[in-house]
């Protein structure tokens, strides 16, 4: 499994980001084909206080070869000019293979195979 973590930094206009995200690149996002997961989380703060982030979006791939095809739709080509258009100087994308992953069946890390 691969993924594109999307780490936003703070904009000027929350709340008009916010509902740019959610009521546009959300949407878009989500008509991405070959995505195997999204997940969204807003930041509330980090170990020692505020945190550089706004938001942090990940998007899963069963493969490398998946995310590549899916990289290449026009969907996906859509969602990056939204991306660039509306937060592109908040923008920090990279893309990692999900080598472990905790459950909660077994409390303990795994081999994601």
């Amino acid at each position: 499994m691969v993924k594109l973590v999307a780490l936003f930094s703070h904009p000027a206009d929350v709340l008009a980001f916010n509902k740019h995200f959610d009521e546009v690149h959300l949407p878009l996002l989500r008509r991405v084909p070959g995505l195997a997961r999204i997940e969204l989380a807003r930041v509330t703060g980090g170990p020692r206080g505020v945190s550089p982030y706004h938001i942090i979006v990940e998007l899963y791939w069963n493969s490398a070869a998946e995310m590549q095809a899916s990289m290449a739709t026009a969907e996906m080509r859509e969602v990056g000019r939204d991306a660039r258009a509306f937060a592109g100087h908040l923008l920090s994308m990279h893309i990692a293979e999900v080598v472990s992953r905790a459950t909660s069946e077994s409390g303990s890390w795994g081999r994601v195979v």
